[in-house]
């Protein structure tokens, strides 16, 4: 029975198929559906049928011209779709390729019309292969010196780091600077000192002052005593290392 049933509406289904493949079909639909929105929309709606129709005949077909215009409005559309739609394309088409065979015309003239042949055109790639070939060269040979000098500075800071691990106490007791010795110098004359005096006295600016301060702390030469009566000063002294230092600077300075 179901073979029967498909065997008989086999021609049908093919038959609207092919209507619905038809332009003209398709755009016929497509118009009239959005032409009689409301119609869709009274159908589709959850109102009764007596209501549904009642609706129908008071909103989409009032009078005999709505229901012309219904009917014949959407096939209009469809027809200037078809054709309107389509010499509006082709003048847009003609009008674009008019404007760029003007632009080609004016840019012929504006060359002179001197156009390349075929040698000097081939002349013109292989030079411009020579150049890209050699700028990639010129950019390995860069990339190679940056490798070896990326190898040298790392075999420079191994030797580096190596010799300053095997620096004994006095030796790294040389590699203060002037200013950081002063600093320890005035402390060793002076015993104790706050720290505005002793940057007055050291005549170090206080950017320099404050960073060499902080590194003889660090390193341990210099203490910082809390002040007895204000939070606001801290005093400064030597420590053992730091007069250490200061004896042995004094005892090279006496030999030389």
């Amino acid at each position: 029975m179901k073979e029967t049933l498909e065997y008989l509406f086999a021609p049908l289904k093919e038959a609207v198929a092919s209507r619905f493949a038809s332009p003209l079909t398709s755009s016929y639909v497509i118009s009239w559906s959005l032409w009689n929105y409301k119609l869709i929309m009274i159908v589709f709606s959850s109102n009764s049928i007596s209501t549904t129709f009642g609706l129908i005949d008071k909103h989409v077909f009032p009078n005999a011209t709505a229901t012309f215009m219904n009917l014949f409005a959407p096939f209009a559309l469809a027809i200037f779709y078809l054709y309107g739609y389509q010499k509006l394309s082709n003048w847009i088409h003609k009008d674009q390729t008019t404007l760029q065979i003007g632009h080609q015309n004016k840019l012929k003239e504006a060359t002179k019309g001197a156009l390349l042949t075929l040698e000097e055109s081939m002349i013109i790639q292989g030079e411009m292969i020579a150049l890209r070939l050699n700028k990639d060269t010129e950019i390995a040979d860069l990339r190679r010196q940056q490798i070896e000098l990326e190898l040298v500075v790392k075999t420079q800071a191994e030797k580096l780091a190596k010799f300053e691990s095997g620096l004994d106490k006095k030796q790294k007791e040389l590699l203060l600077s002037e200013d950081e010795s002063t600093i320890l110098t005035v402390l060793g004359a002076h015993q104790k000192l706050d720290g505005q005096q002793l940057k007055q006295i050291s005549k170090i600016p206080t950017l320099s002052f404050d960073y060499f301060i902080k590194k003889l702390v660090d390193q341990k030469y210099v203490a910082e005593v809390p002040h007895e009566d204000s939070l606001d000063f801290t005093i400064y002294e030597l420590t053992q290392a730091g007069r250490f230092y200061v004896l042995n600077r004094e005892k090279s300075k006496s030999s030389e």
